[in-house]
């Protein structure tokens, strides 16, 4: 450790060395590559946590640790994969000993309720903090995809939708129930979709941009009851509020497609676990809208409002969030 509570290169590292290893590790962090064995199907994914556009400065680094490996276990989960391996790159406009201890214990946190072994990655030295985070994970034989919808699917949401929205314009502090903050990835519900769901993806992005693109993928489109939504209490009581949920994001739940000969099913996994699964619409024709007190809000419009890193700037989002994104 370098003197005033800061690290050098090989300290940094050490932070994120874990006991948690199984036999798919042949050689984690330590050499130049980690050697990983997967038996068949590989799922990987990326996020890119960028301090000002994703997340605040001051930002408790605790959860901000747990949130970056969370993000990218939910798009795991939303292919119905089990995740095994992360790598983690990180660029620090200072490598502070007490702000990277209460990240890692963040981020391997969350690795090890999920049983992911964290095997590499790479640190340097920067103007802008910004955390890259690789997710692998064992896929099905038969991964979910954006474009397994068919007319006359049911579509079908977890959780609560708008809660992360609420808690952005309440300025609520991040805590341990917090959605925005301290999401949990749906990965037990995505491996068990894995063999009952036709689509599925992440709510990342709001659940208009969700169905959105389930319907281009698949070539359809959906007509969703807004009174079916799993609205939070605090963004259910007037149409704007509701609007504002829809087109938000941060929520991390699966959204999904499946054939009506499997509600059954699905509701009897939610029973089993507790987690609510909403049926909120299905597959239909080629427009997709929300019919709201009986007005129908096209999808394609609804879209407009989402965030877009390129497309828009904070100051023209109608709830800007700066933990937007991923």
């Amino acid at each position: 450790m370098a003197s005033g509570g800061r690290l050098d290169e090989a300290a940094v590292i050490d932070r994120f060395r874990q006991r948690l290893r199984d036999a798919s590790v042949l050689c984690g962090i330590g050499d130049d590559a980690a050697v990983l064995r997967y038996a068949g199907p590989l799922a990987a994914t990326c996020d890119v946590l960028v301090e000002g556009t994703h997340f605040k400065p001051g930002t408790n680094p605790y959860y901000l640790g747990r949130k970056a490996l969370a993000v990218n276990l939910s798009d795991l989960a939303a292919m119905g994969a089990a995740p095994k391996h992360a790598l983690v790159a990180l660029t620090l406009p200072r490598a502070d000993a007490a702000w990277l201890a209460r990240f890692a214990k963040g981020l391997l946190a969350v690795a090890a309720e999920h049983g992911v072994s964290v095997v590499g990655g790479d640190v340097t030295g920067g103007r802008t903090l910004s955390i890259s985070i690789t997710a692998l994970g064992a896929a099905p034989k038969r991964p979910l995809y954006h474009s397994g919808a068919k007319p006359g699917d049911d579509l079908w949401v977890s959780g609560e939708i708008g809660k992360a929205a609420w808690e952005w314009e309440s300025k609520a502090k991040p805590g341990p129930r917090s959605a925005l903050h301290n999401p949990r990835p749906q990965v037990e519900l995505g491996q068990f979709l894995a063999g009952v769901a036709a689509a599925a993806v992440d709510l990342s992005d709001g659940l208009a941009k969700g169905i959105a693109v389930l319907a281009k993928a698949s070539g359809c489109g959906f007509a969703v009851d807004a009174a079916a939504v799993p609205f939070h209490p605090k963004m259910a009581g007037d149409a704007v509020s509701r609007r504002r949920a829809l087109t938000f994001g941060e929520d991390y739940q699966l959204l999904f497609a499946a054939r009506p000969k499997q509600r059954a099913a699905i509701a009897a996994y939610g029973r089993r676990t507790g987690l609510a699964l909403s049926r909120i619409g299905s597959a239909e024709g080629k427009a997709s809208f929300v019919l709201d007190e009986g007005k129908k809000i096209s999808i394609q419009r609804l879209t407009k409002e989402t965030y877009d890193h390129f497309k828009k700037s904070r100051s023209e989002i109608t709830i800007g969030s700066d933990m937007h994104g991923g």
